[in-house]
């Protein structure tokens, strides 16, 4: 509420600056975006393709609520039973005991599993790249907005 009350050149350099925090927040939302990108293609450029079974549903409890992972196991290219917890959880939780799972997983490092499925592969990188958009367009209104400011003296 502050702002309306400042003078002029003092609120073209108030937008002018929030413009910048913006844009910075692009670079930085964005290169994670980006980085969260290249490193799910290398990723699926040598994952081998499994199915799995979820063995377990894993609970984890916050203050506010309880979420659920599975724990799943699934044979590799040389036959070792591998097991590993999915990095997603959620409530109501995804899977049941015994369901049966797409998995992608590194055959230098079977543990390194994923489940296959558009979430678990895409879903941060493109939550990272909208926000980032959305905070370019917010800097840019900062720098636009600041033009519009008329000047002490006219």
């Amino acid at each position: 509420m502050f702002f309306f009350f400042l003078k002029s050149n003092q609120k073209k350099l108030v937008l002018k600056i929030a413009g910048f925090v913006e844009l910075f927040a692009f670079l930085v939302i964005g290169s994670i975006g980006l980085y969260l990108f290249i490193n799910t293609n290398n990723f699926l450029s040598h994952a081998f393709h499994a199915q799995g079974t979820v063995i377990a549903l894993l609970q984890h409890s916050d203050d506010q609520s309880n979420t659920y992972y599975p724990e799943i196991l699934f044979t590799d290219k040389n036959g070792r039973s591998i097991d590993f917890y999915s990095n997603y959880s959620s409530n109501p939780p995804e899977y049941v005991k015994g369901d049966k799972v797409n998995l992608l997983y590194d055959p230098q490092n079977p543990r390194n599993a994923k489940v296959d499925s558009f979430t678990t592969l895409w879903l941060l990188p493109i939550v990272a790249f909208v926000v980032s958009i959305i905070s370019l367009v917010i800097s840019c209104g900062f720098f636009v907005w600041s033009k519009y400011i008329p000047n002490e003296n006219s």
